[in-house]
Formats: C-alpha cells, structure tokens, sequence
C-alpha cells in the first residue's frame, strides 16, 4: 500500500489567475507584461476591482490616449484599489472620494497635478 499525499491547489489557483489579470491589464496598457510581480501590492486588489481596473484601461484606449497617460493613470487608480483592498470601488459614496482626496492632500502631501490626475481616473 503506498501513501499518497493531497496537495490543496486552491491559493496557488487564485493567485495564478490574479496574476494573469494583472499581465492583461499590462498588457492593455501598453507596458511590457512580466512574469512574476514587481510589487506585491497588485495582488491585494479585490477581483471585482480587478475588473473595474481593467474596464477603466479600455475606456481609455477607446478614448485614444496615449499609453504614458493610461499608465500614469491605471497607477493612480491601483493606490486607490490598494487603499479598498476588499472593499468594491462601486461602493464608494461621494463623502468616501471626498475624504480620498483630503488624505491625498493633507496625509500623502501630493501636489496639484497629481491630485487632478486621482481625481479625473476616478472620473473614468
């Protein structure tokens, strides 16, 4: 009689399919897709959000930008999502986005432009 042992794929099947979003999403924004996470904070976005970022790629690419400005502004929207982690961005009430912009000002000590720029991709 030989001993099998039974090995629980299941996290390394979510983090695959996180990971293979995360590469389309680069994709679609014109970056250079990786194979392995340059940042381990991608990975603590929610599916649903995942989604919301992906569709917020395509808008833009519909809109004809240009890749520098979806990269810039598919990276703003991540500090977002990270800052939600499980918590839906289509959730979010205008005194939540209110109180996201105070922070980004008051705590993250952004400058003007870069507020703008949160501002507008939450627009999308």
């Amino acid at each position: 009689m030989q001993a099998y042992a039974i090995v629980d794929t299941t996290a390394l099947k979510q983090y695959l399919e996180k990971r293979n979003k995360i590469v389309n999403s680069k994709k679609a924004g014109a970056e250079q897709p990786v194979l392995t996470p340059v940042n381990l904070k991608s990975y603590q976005i929610s599916n649903g959000n995942m989604e919301q970022l992906l569709r917020m790629v395509q808008a833009l690419q519909l809109a004809g930008n240009p890749s520098t400005t979806i990269k810039t502004y598919k990276k703003e929207f991540k500090q977002l999502l990270h800052l939600l982690n499980q918590k839906g961005v289509e959730t979010l009430t205008s005194e939540d986005l209110r109180r996201y912009m105070l922070h980004c000002a008051t705590e993250l000590k952004l400058g003007p432009g870069t507020i703008n720029s949160r501002f507008y991709q939450l627009y999308l």
